[in-house]
């Protein structure tokens, strides 16, 4: 099949290689069929919830190339490691290298640290935290 270039092509063709309907896809990922026909069609863009409900319906889909039509980096390159994963020079430096994440051991939380990200230097503050979990859920946090 051809090179997609949209994110409606890219779900059109996880219909196809899945000998699937539109409708029979919308069941399986637990959408609206009129959901399903508004992407398809260019109307909409598909919605967090959505890409979240592909992926764990075909986990054999890759989400790299689902968002941008190009094959995810080497598995290696994209592994997570103990290293910070944003630029250093964002940070200060000791504070990053000495911080570890302690528990409470009565409580078994596990106990904030302060932000290392000097705001002065960048200029900027931050306003909403959002962590994505595996099981599709959420949390959104605002200082």
């Amino acid at each position: 099949m051809n090179d997609p270039t949209s994110i409606a092509e890219r779900i059109k063709e996880i219909i196809e290689k899945n000998d699937l309907t539109a409708s029979t896809f919308a069941e399986k990922i637990n959408v609206g069929r009129s959901s399903i026909s508004h992407i398809l069609s260019g109307r909409n863009k598909p919605s967090l919830d959505f890409i979240l409900n592909v992926m764990k319906e075909f986990p054999d889909v890759d989400l790299y190339w689902l968002m941008n039509g190009q094959k995810a980096k080497a598995s290696k390159e994209i592994k997570s490691t103990s290293a910070p994963i944003i630029n250093n020079s964002l940070f200060d430096q000791d504070v990053v290298k000495e911080q570890s994440v302690p528990k409470d051991e009565e409580k078994n939380e596990i106990t904030p640290l302060p932000s290392p990200v000097n705001s002065q230097k960048l200029g900027k503050n931050i306003q909403k935290v959002i962590l994505l979990f595996s099981d599709g859920s959420f949390e959104s946090y605002e200082p």
